[in-house]
């Protein structure tokens, strides 16, 4: 276990997992799409975590009892990383009730953008103008694939109030991408996204019961199920582990870049599964997004960013 907790991969197999990653995070999008009206996005994301919370117990219990007096003071740290990470995807799905799916990948597709600018501010590590350009050329590449080719397409674009949520799930996911290497290394990395998974079920739990009362229930039923085991043992618990890992190894700018090739693999799935089209402009975006990928990685500084102190 202890092997597990502390385990470095080298730099060419991390960009590997982050790519495996990314592509899992895409298949869930595509699954989310096929069950959103039976499942409420409080609920999944409750549940799923709920979920990868219980495959990690066996797991950590050992080093949960180990590492008690180094719980006891971080759990406002932890607790912190907890609502960064499990609230955005759940903020995204709430904000799908008030603006358009176009809207919301545009503006997922700002998150490496927003992260660059967060890193230089809190950890004042500055952008190198590659790196710029890199962001900017996988920006592009996703302006690309949800317009579809056709720049007119931005004429008609509504913003609204579900614009301002998916804003807001961008800026915790960067701020939780920055924050995680503060976690103390004596808390390994399954330890780490148990606790941080715990705790923000806990925050999602009155949300949960105000929802399941008087909004909308989850309609159990085999598909719900299996999407559920899915999302939190697959997305929850490995996916979001192989995240951290990466995090640790290479810093917050590197892993960020990799998150523009969710709509690339989305994409992908949905023609794969669903029987959608491919066009000239989902080979350019992807193109373009890879292209900028590339760049982020190799024009990169040669140094090492100091974990910041353990408080936030």
């Amino acid at each position: 276990m202890r092997r597990l907790e502390t385990f470095e991969p080298p730099p060419a197999a991390v960009y590997v997992m982050l790519v495996a990653a990314t592509a899992i995070w895409g298949s869930g999008m595509v699954l989310g799409r096929g069950v959103i009206a039976d499942i409420p996005p409080i609920g999944l994301g409750f549940w799923r975590l709920t979920v990868a919370v219980l495959v990690l117990l066996p797991l950590v219990l050992p080093e949960l009892c180990r590492l008690a007096p180094t719980i006891r003071r971080n759990w406002k740290f932890i607790t912190l990383l907890g609502i960064l990470q499990v609230w955005p995807q759940t903020i995204v799905l709430l904000a799908l009730n008030y603006t358009t799916a176009i809207n919301a990948t545009l503006l997922n597709g700002a998150q490496p953008a927003i992260t660059a600018i967060l890193t230089a501010v809190l950890l004042r590590d500055r952008v190198t103008r590659g790196q710029a350009i890199g962001i900017a050329l996988a920006l592009i590449g996703i302006v690309v694939m949800v317009s579809r080719g056709d720049i007119h397409v931005f004429l008609y674009l509504d913003y609204n109030r579900g614009d301002w949520l998916v804003l807001l799930a961008v800026v915790m996911w960067a701020l939780y991408t920055i924050k995680l290497p503060a976690v103390p290394r004596e808390m390994g990395l399954a330890t780490t996204l148990f606790l941080v998974s715990l705790s923000g079920t806990l925050t999602m739990t009155p949300f949960y019961i105000y929802e399941t009362l008087f909004v909308r229930a989850m309609q159990w039923n085999t598909i719900t199920v299996a999407t559920t085991l899915y999302m939190g043992i697959v997305i929850s618990a490995i996916s979001i582990f192989v995240w951290n890992m990466c995090i640790r190894a290479v810093g917050p700018q590197k892993t960020s870049i990799f998150l523009n090739l969710n709509p690339v693999f989305a994409a992908s799935f949905a023609i794969a599964f669903l029987g959608e089209e491919l066009y000239l402009y989902h080979l350019a975006g992807a193109v373009l997004v890879c292209g900028g990928i590339t760049m982020v990685i190799r024009m990169a500084r040669r140094r090492t960013i100091s974990p910041a102190p353990a408080e936030p």
